[in-house]
């Protein structure tokens, strides 16, 4: 069987920074208990190995939930990281006042959207992203009501918006929603992530001019940058010979009967370590 590995693999940038600051911290700071809010990245894998190595993870990206859970912990004990997704401003706030030692390790492009509305007053915003998603929660935290997320219908043409994005959505994506912004927004500033948008495109470009038996993705499946690799595929390819995989043990599982080509590449929180040992597995068989 004959095995590619797309590059670049394993953890962006920012994750492997992210993390780096965790453990400095740990280090640092080893005489207090340290708390993550909301999982540090979208993977269970890397989000267990860091509960394995101390850390404690509040898992709840719910405002009300993670007010609650600071109000039972002691500022003299305990220390609260913000996740590469950033943070809501009533947490923020609430660890303020309670003089609670905290650590913003958000990744650069989150933390540029979060400066943006932190500076500008009497401002109304258009926003690209997905609601639900933590990052877009966490911004939307920061603004009153004056805002629009993905609501084309309600642009007002006597308003000027300044417009903001999820930085892990495609470049694709992002241009498709400028058609419609054009006559409502004059300053267009996009904030893109540079690594999973730079994977978007080799993987769009491999697939035109590769074809393969079976894709396997190593992500996971709450992760945005995993989830827009598997829209890439589904639209270049029309076929749905493709697994999102985790760990080794899930790809161990799979049968491999008549599969003679096989690509394997990883979303941008995948640990490099499981991206090549499920690489080095599929060159055995």
């Amino acid at each position: 069987m004959k095995v590619k590995l797309l590059e670049p693999y394993g953890y962006c940038f920012g994750v492997k920074n992210g993390l780096s600051q965790l453990y400095r911290i740990k280090r640092d700071y080893h005489n207090y208990k340290i708390h993550i809010l909301g999982p540090f990245v979208h993977n269970n894998f890397t989000n267990t190995s860091l509960l394995k190595d101390g850390f404690i993870i509040f898992e709840s990206t719910e405002k009300c939930d993670q007010l609650e859970y600071i109000n039972k912990l002691d500022n003299d004990k305990d220390i609260i990281i913000f996740g590469l997704h950033g943070y809501y401003k009533q947490v923020l706030d609430l660890l303020i006042e309670r003089k609670f030692i905290y650590f913003d390790i958000c990744c650069k492009f989150v933390r540029h959207n979060l400066d943006i509305v932190k500076n500008k007053n009497n401002t109304n915003y258009f926003i690209i992203g997905n609601e639900n998603h933590m990052e877009i929660k966490y911004l939307l935290s920061f603004l009153d009501n004056n805002y629009l997320v993905n609501n084309y219908e309600k642009l007002d043409k006597n308003k000027n918006y300044v417009l903001l994005n999820q930085t892990t959505m495609s470049i694709d994506t992002y241009d498709s929603c400028l058609d419609k912004l054009n006559n409502f927004i004059k300053n267009k500033e996009r904030n893109i992530c540079v690594e999973p948008a730079k994977r978007y495109e080799i993987f769009k470009e491999h697939l035109l001019n590769n074809t393969y038996d079976y894709v396997f993705l190593v992500g996971d499946k709450t992760s945005a940058n995993t989830n827009n690799l598997l829209e890439i595929y589904y639209k270049t390819t029309k076929n749905n010979n493709i697994s999102i995989v985790t760990t080794l043990n899930e790809v161990k599982k799979i049968n491999f009967n008549n599969v003679g080509k096989v690509l394997v590449l990883s979303g941008t929180s995948s640990d490099d370590n499981v991206v090549l040992s499920i690489y080095n597995y599929l060159k055995t068989k």
